[in-house]
């Protein structure tokens, strides 16, 4: 069963205000030897093929210019029974940068247009 739009636009939303109060209290603004902080939302309604989408701010590698201070958004959508996964990558930037791009009121928007070519890359 699908659901609408606007709850799809609700879920999405209320998992980047979770990752966005993670995110403040667990990210550090230096270091690279920290967890990712993420959230696991449940996308089987959504009408894909996708079965789960998570929201992830963690280090950027450590080959990267300036990674003790930099940090990464991604979005990671997966198959769970096909054990496929894609991965996009929304912004890289300081821990401010990261927690100000969270709360960008299209954010929500931007993620559920992302995932149609999420999901055709990972049938492909």
């Amino acid at each position: 069963m699908s659901i609408d739009e606007k709850d799809k636009y609700e879920r999405v939303l209320m998992a980047v205000f979770e990752l966005f109060a993670d995110a403040r209290k667990l990210v550090p603004e230096k270091g690279a030897d920290f967890e990712p902080v993420w959230q696991r939302l449940n996308i089987r309604a959504f009408g894909l093929d996708l079965t789960d989408l998570v929201l992830v701010v963690g280090p950027v590698p450590k080959f990267v210019e300036g990674y003790e201070t930099k940090r990464r958004f991604e979005i990671m959508a997966y198959n769970i029974p096909l054990e496929r996964k894609v991965t996009r990558l929304l912004k890289s930037g300081t821990k401010a940068e990261i927690l100000e791009y969270l709360k960008n009121k299209d954010l929500p928007a931007k993620i559920l247009a992302a995932l149609p070519v999420m999901d055709d890359s990972l049938n492909n």
